[in-house]
């Protein structure tokens, strides 16, 4: 089942090794992909070529959020399922959003807050294990913050999915330790 009126929204660099796999599964499910590439030198841009014409590139400039936000302003469905290459939606998850988007009651929102289930290198992370995020939006809301950046959509019009329609996020120790360096490079 598909959520009618969504599109996927990628920020990437380097990701041919993940991308197959959450293309592969994601891309039936919604009506349009934007993928925002911030330097790929793999064979990223070849692979997501693959599932959409709708491919941008910036630099990162230490700005998470200008990058997103130049792929959110490219959307042309009403709701953003926004996804990062390490994070698989459950098929609970994928089928409670389509459920939702058909329901009269979606009117009254403009997000959804998704349980985020972290592990880096196969193991629980202490207290950021079990997160919520807004990862399903109206196009027209915008992230803020340059790192760990948030969208901005109002609280009280933010419903929370299901606790089991969750998203995985499974980090490799590898990635974890390079995004460690990359921030530790931006405070300074």
């Amino acid at each position: 089942m598909g959520i009618r009126g969504a599109s996927l929204h990628l920020l990437v660099k380097n990701e041919s090794a993940l991308l197959p796999g959450l293309l592969e599964y994601v891309s039936p499910r919604v009506d349009e992909i934007i993928v925002v590439d911030t330097g790929s030198t793999d064979a990223t841009l070849e692979i997501v070529r693959q599932y959409t014409d709708s491919v941008f590139q910036t630099l990162l400039d230490y700005d998470f959020s200008t990058a997103r936000n130049l792929g959110l302003s490219k959307v042309s469905k009403e709701w953003v399922l926004h996804l990062d290459a390490d994070e698989r939606p459950t098929e609970i998850l994928l089928n409670w959003l389509a459920h939702f988007v058909d329901d009269r009651k979606s009117t009254l929102y403009e997000g959804v807050a998704v349980h985020r289930y972290n592990t880096v290198g196969g193991q629980e992370i202490g207290k950021m294990t079990h997160e919520w995020h807004t990862r399903f939006f109206r196009k027209t809301y915008r992230f803020e913050g340059n790192v760990h950046e948030r969208i901005n959509t109002p609280v009280r019009r933010v419903i929370r999915a299901p606790y089991v329609a969750m998203i995985e996020h499974f980090k490799s120790a590898e990635r974890q330790e390079r995004q460690n360096i990359l921030y530790e490079e931006w405070k300074g």
